[in-house]
């Protein structure tokens, strides 16, 4: 594995809330906490980039939108060519 490829808390706190806030769109934060057996002011705070979700956690949120667990770390930025 290459350095590049090793994130830091903060940077993956940053992507995790980047793709929820993406991925949620119109869904309120009660669905996916409901969806995910969570509560509302757990996603808001993952959200938020200010909780980090343990894996299983993360595993259902990433269930709820039909996605990875990959997906929600990948950054959503372009990649330069």
């Amino acid at each position: 594995m290459q350095s590049a490829d090793v994130l830091t808390d903060d940077e993956a706190k940053r992507r995790i809330s980047q793709n929820l806030r993406r991925l949620r769109g119109e869904l309120s934060l009660a669905e996916v906490a409901r969806r995910a057996q969570s509560y509302p002011t757990t996603i808001k705070e993952i959200e938020d980039g200010s909780r980090m979700p343990g894996v299983g956690l993360l595993t259902r949120i990433a269930d709820v939108f039909g996605v990875t667990v990959d997906d929600l770390l990948r950054s959503t930025r372009k990649k330069s060519a």
